[in-house]
Parts: C-alpha cells; structure tokens; sequence
C-alpha cells in the first residue's frame, strides 16, 4: 500500500493496533523481556539494561502512539529515509523517551506521559516524553 499525503503528513500504512504492537515488540526485545501493558501503561523493570526500582510506567494508549508514529516526510528523510514512516516514527517517540528517563533528576521519578509540546523536566511531577506531532496529551 502506497503511502498517502494528508495536512502535510504521510499517512501510516500499518493499523493503529500494529503501531502499537510494533511499540510493545520494541519493548520487550530492547528494553525489558518482561515489560506489560495494563490500567493503560506499559509496566517496565527494565531500562538501557539496569534495573528500574520501582519500575517505570508509560502511559500511553494505542491512537497516541499511532499519532506519534505519523511523522512528516522532512523528518523522516532527515532521520530515518531508509526506514517505513511508521518505524521512523516509533524510533523517535523512543529516542525522546530515552532521553526523558536519562535526564530525570532521581530514579523515584517513574511516570512518564506523551506531551505534543516539549517540556523542561523539573524535579517532581509526572515526566513527559515529546511527541512533536501528536495532538493529544494525558492531563497531569
């Protein structure tokens, strides 16, 4: 299926529900074999191979991450031209995630939430990965 120009975005070509299962299998096979999804976040012990204690929770819901993962097509051929849109798009909602978890003031700082606006991590409070293109955000 060709991919089809929509308000400047490229639409996906893979269901919300295999975005989101797409996240889930990067999850598990990158970060944390044991990682589970339920009361509407993934549940991971796991992070960059050390131990989360207590464990991080991401909340995140399938149509946020399928929004995530429609990236425009000058991000895409600028980071990931080789790549599926989709797959551009999950690697950088991941490489913001990372980021959000290694620049957080203390490992007790363990709820991370999507936010369409970039945002300073302070020292409490629920943490926010940066989706650029995602219109919708989880409340604080």
């Amino acid at each position: 299926m060709a991919a089809i120009q929509y308000h400047g975005l490229l639409s996906v070509t893979m269901t919300d529900e295999e975005i989101f299962d797409e996240l889930w299998r990067r999850l598990r096979e990158c970060e944390d074999p044991d990682v589970v999804y339920a009361e509407g976040s993934f549940i991971l012990h796991r992070w960059d191979g050390r131990t989360q204690e207590p464990p991080l929770l991401l909340y995140v819901n399938t149509a946020e991450i399928s929004a995530a993962a429609r990236i425009d097509e000058e991000t895409h051929n600028a980071l990931w031209p080789d790549t599926p849109l989709e797959h551009a798009g999950l690697n950088l909602f991941l490489a913001n995630v990372d980021e959000v978890i290694r620049t957080r003031s203390h490992s007790g700082r363990r709820h991370i939430f999507i936010s369409p606006h970039p945002v300073a991590v302070a020292d409490s409070g629920p943490l926010h990965a940066y989706t650029p293109l995602n219109d919708a955000h989880f409340p604080d």
